[in-house]
């Protein structure tokens, strides 16, 4: 992120469009389009929880429909990027305390809620819901799935 440093967050933003629509977008599985349409037609409170930075998980938010998005955040000095991370960076067991803060703050039962997650770091916030979903798992992720007996989808 340091390589931000010192940059407009308007150039970050351009930055965020341009690599989502040429590289990211491209690579959403269709399975995964109908796993998240699902959620939706459900009524399910549909959050994208990831390390990756703001502005790109805002573009996967608008294509995917989500209702929010909690992602990383660049700090902001004086009008430009310091290349630092904000106090916000979804990751590890932090996504399982945000997890836990978004479902005291909306009223969740996370015995009913669902999540999904392809990294061993995700093992936390997996562990957090009623319905945890492993997917396109890391090896050790793939491994801990398997002895809780949570589904391991591929797409």
């Amino acid at each position: 992120k340091y390589h931000l440093k010192d940059k407009d967050p308007a150039e970050l933003e351009r930055l965020a469009i341009e690599c989502f629509h040429s590289r990211i977008r491209p690579r959403i599985s269709p399975a995964g389009r109908v796993v998240v349409e699902r959620h939706r037609r459900l009524g399910h409170l549909v959050v994208l929880l990831t390390g990756s930075l703001e502005p790109l998980a805002q573009q996967l938010q608008e294509e995917l429909g989500a209702d929010l998005v909690l992602a990383s955040r660049l700090e902001v000095k004086g009008g430009a990027l310091s290349g630092a991370l904000s106090n916000q960076r979804p990751y590890g067991a932090e996504k399982a305390r945000l997890v836990l803060e978004l479902a005291r703050s909306h009223g969740l039962d996370l015995q009913h809620s669902y999540a999904y997650g392809d990294h061993h770091s995700d093992y936390k916030l997996l562990s957090a819901v009623g319905h945890p979903r492993a997917v396109n798992p890391d090896p050790r992720l793939r491994l801990r799935a398997r002895q809780q007996g949570w589904p391991i989808l591929y797409f």
